[in-house]
């Protein structure tokens, strides 16, 4: 859980407003800072350790939360893909709801490509004389 004991009063006001509006003048103002130094406020809070660590953790608590995970969206995709998962109407997914989803699971599994991902690292000789020039 994020620690805001470490935070002013100004700046905790200031990190709850920049987590909901993602605008650091407006957020220094609405805590309390300057109108007229508002802006190199928010920006020197946003700098300020204990500021940006309980900012960040906040968001990533609250991401977390109603974030879909990669492993959420593959197990929805899969799930109308299957006819297992009913719309709002308790029907089962439409024939092209379920080719969608086996379509995006397919794009996800690299089925649909010719193209092949190589990540390894490759040695690069160069062969010849002279200097090499920018």
């Amino acid at each position: 859980m994020a620690d805001a004991s470490k935070l002013t009063k100004k700046e905790q006001i200031f990190a709850e407003e920049y987590i909901k509006t993602t605008n650091a003048t407006q957020s220094a103002i609405t805590a309390g800072y300057s109108k007229k130094t508002a802006y190199s406020s928010g920006s020197r809070l946003l700098k300020k350790v204990e500021v940006a660590q309980y900012i960040s953790e906040v968001m990533n608590e609250r991401s977390k939360k109603t974030i879909a995970s990669a492993d959420e969206v593959l197990e929805m995709l899969t799930a109308v893909a299957r006819g297992e998962e009913k719309d709002a109407f308790g029907l089962d997914p439409s024939l092209n709801d379920r080719i969608k989803a086996m379509e995006l699971l397919g794009k996800r599994h690299m089925l649909f490509t010719d193209k092949v991902k190589v990540d390894a690292p490759a040695p690069v000789v160069i062969i010849g004389e002279g200097e090499v020039y920018d």
